[in-house]
């Protein structure tokens, strides 16, 4: 009897719609998953027919370098459950097609903080757990409290703790041990009714200094100290800094820094920021004064100390410093490039004339010279911290 796919597939579906990059690519079948149970079914009919299957969430983490040769299943399930504890922490468990930014939003209005680093993060909750997503001196690991998933091959339901996760830097067990075996359903967060504020990373304090000061004049004899618009009081104090605050500030260095998917296509941090030793670092200090770098934790799952009070055995190098310092900012190739205003992302311009099904190929090849121009200049490797379609394309 002749294969065929089940009547919920869509054939020749158009991906553009799935992936922050909107490259004019396709998918031979695409589905949207509601229950794990429909993921379970999918996947098995998949494999009776020999066709690979990719599973998404936003598609803000995704490069496509070409058409998808078999299913593509986009994880659909929504749904926000907390629960109050007796030591007023808060566990939220968010189903993983819940938008991640939508979540953080969602949390600081009920009262429930931790996450306003985390602020205007692309992509869904499920793939936040994967990458161990950060930002402005936070981890999602450091809030999770435990990760739900789906065993493809048990197809049972299965609950791992924060420390069975094993978080790293952009790193986590869904990345190896279980890269082709789970699919996350949930995630359940840690959070607090009582503010804990983390102003480390030193642009975010920066900025909120700078709308401090501005907040004094603009709001002199109105009377008002709404959270919700510009800062008020000496910001210079943790102690005076609302969460309300942090997120404000978040969204507005992520905004004046990074382009709106939907008007720009892009996946944001399209390399991981590198890590070398210290003496490395300091050999390319001798030659370059400038080069910034930040001590990496020796705890896995724990965001860096920006101020440490021993010397740190390997530290972190921005990759957009590397990226500008070896000429690529703003570099266009007809519909793609590297953004103008943050060297760290590539960009398709789809908006653009020069459309062409090549596109994602072409963005692979600008982001392999890149990577090959900044190893030259300052021996340092750079790795994506986008997941490249088919897999072991970026090897170079």
């Amino acid at each position: 009897m002749t294969w065929q796919p089940p009547a919920s597939w869509v054939e020749n579906f158009d991906l553009r719609q799935w992936h922050t990059f909107q490259l004019p690519v396709k998918a031979r079948y695409a589905l949207e998953v509601h229950r794990p149970r429909q993921l379970l079914s999918a996947v098995a009919a998949a494999r009776e027919a020999a066709l690979p299957v990719l599973v998404l969430g936003g598609g803000s983490n995704v490069l496509f370098t070409g058409d998808y040769p078999g299913l593509v299943a986009r994880i659909a399930m929504i749904g926000i459950h907390p629960e109050v504890k007796r030591n007023g922490d808060v566990l939220v468990t968010a189903m993983a097609g819940e938008n991640w930014h939508e979540l953080v939003t969602f949390c600081l209005e009920q009262g429930w903080f931790g996450l306003e680093n985390l602020a205007l993060i692309p992509g869904s909750v499920g793939a936040a757990p994967v990458q161990n997503i950060g930002a402005y001196g936070v981890e999602v690991g450091e809030l999770i409290e435990s990760v739900t998933y789906l065993n493809l091959a048990q197809g049972e339901l299965n609950s791992l703790s924060a420390e069975q996760c094993k978080f790293a830097y952009r790193d986590s067990i869904f990345k190896h041990e279980l890269r082709n075996s789970a699919v996350i359903i949930s995630c359940t967060l840690r959070l607090r009714t009582t503010p804990e504020i983390n102003v480390s990373y030193p642009a975010l304090q920066q900025a909120i200094n700078a709308s401090a000061e501005a907040g004094d004049g603009a709001n002199e004899g109105t009377g008002g100290d709404s959270c919700h618009t510009a800062i008020t009081g000496h910001a210079s104090r943790v102690s005076d800094i609302t969460p309300q605050q942090v997120y404000d500030a978040v969204c507005a260095i992520r905004r004046s820094k990074l382009p709106d998917p939907l008007e720009l296509g892009n996946a944001g941090s399209f390399f991981r920021n590198p890590v070398i030793s210290q003496a490395q670092w300091q050999s390319l200090q001798s030659e370059w004064p400038d080069m910034p770098a930040f001590p990496v934790p020796a705890e896995p799952g724990k965001a860096a100390d920006w101020v440490s009070e021993k010397a740190p055995q390997e530290m972190k190098v921005p990759a957009a410093w590397l990226i500008e310092r070896a000429g690529w900012k703003g570099v266009r190739r007809g519909n793609i490039g590297v953004h103008d205003r943050q060297a760290l992302v590539l960009v398709h311009d789809f908006k653009s004339a020069a459309m062409t099904e090549t596109s994602g190929q072409a963005l692979l090849t600008l982001a392999r010279d890149i990577a090959d121009s900044v190893a030259e200049k300052f021996g340092i490797e750079l790795e994506p911290e986008v997941g490249i379609q088919p897999p072991g394309s970026w090897s170079r």
